[in-house]
């Protein structure tokens, strides 16, 4: 199997997989080494001379591809075939799945690259610069993929995003607080409560499944629920509803 990484129509990198047979290998090397900057319709006719080879149909090579003129010699073919596995495998091999770089796709990620910063940036500077608390959790970097990333989605909306990372910190502050089992133990089970509370109260976010984790091997107390829990949460979702919705226009929250 071939991957091609496409750019603007034109191959830019290659990948490749394939069974143990020489003559495959040797196809994939060769072809690897000289389709880079190809137009894909250039190597669409590629594939079609590859398929060729193995049916009653001569094979023409243009000049561009003289290259492989070695590898499509039938009779050469032949006396290597005792090196393959079948026919087919060989045909397998030029197989390609391509993967297209979208100019949306590309947008969309680097959007989401940046205002994620920027909102993990405004909890550092006040985490670290000012004299108000802790703003930061680490489970607030993971949030950043739903709320910048996939704003659509339901575990993204600020309902969940504020009673989700709420309810499994305070999960955990109890089991370090209350319940007396060893730390392996509880961990363990403060997950589990958190995500079936998360369920069970409809306010799902995926991210804050690991705050009982955290907060258990930190062995925090009470306070940790207000800062950077609750406060971090309310200017993570500030700024998701003012990124998303008023500079990206997009439909954030969802109605």
């Amino acid at each position: 199997e071939i991957s091609l990484l496409v750019k603007n129509n034109k191959v830019i990198d290659m990948g490749y997989q394939c069974k143990s047979c020489v003559y495959c290998q040797a196809s994939v090397s060769l072809l690897s080494q000289n389709i880079k900057n190809k137009n894909l319709e250039e190597i669409k006719e590629l594939i079609n001379t590859c398929e060729n080879i193995f049916e009653n149909t001569k094979v023409i090579l243009e000049k561009k591809w003289q290259i492989f003129k070695e590898i499509f010699d039938k009779k050469k073919y032949i006396k290597e075939r005792m090196f393959a596995t079948s026919n087919e495998n060989c045909i397998e091999s030029i197989k390609i799945t391509m993967i297209k770089i979208e100019k949306d796709t590309f947008k969309k990620a680097l959007l989401a690259g940046i205002f994620s910063a920027f909102t993990i940036g405004v909890l550092t500077v006040l985490t670290y610069k000012s004299a108000l608390g802790l703003f930061l959790a680490a489970s607030f970097g993971s949030s950043m993929v739903l709320l910048f990333g996939f704003p659509e989605s339901p575990f993204a909306q600020p309902k969940n995003v504020f009673f989700g990372h709420l309810v499994t910190a305070l999960v955990g502050v109890i089991f370090v607080t209350i319940v007396p089992l060893p730390i392996y133990i509880n961990i363990a089970l403060a997950v589990g409560m958190g995500i079936f509370l998360m369920i069970l109260l409809n306010v799902v976010h995926p991210p804050a499944g690991g705050n009982p984790i955290m907060v258990i091997i930190g062995s925090v107390s009470y306070d940790y629920l207000l800062s950077p829990i609750i406060f971090g949460c309310i200017i993570i979702i500030l700024l998701a509803i003012l990124i998303n919705k008023f500079l990206l226009k997009k439909n954030y929250p969802l109605k």
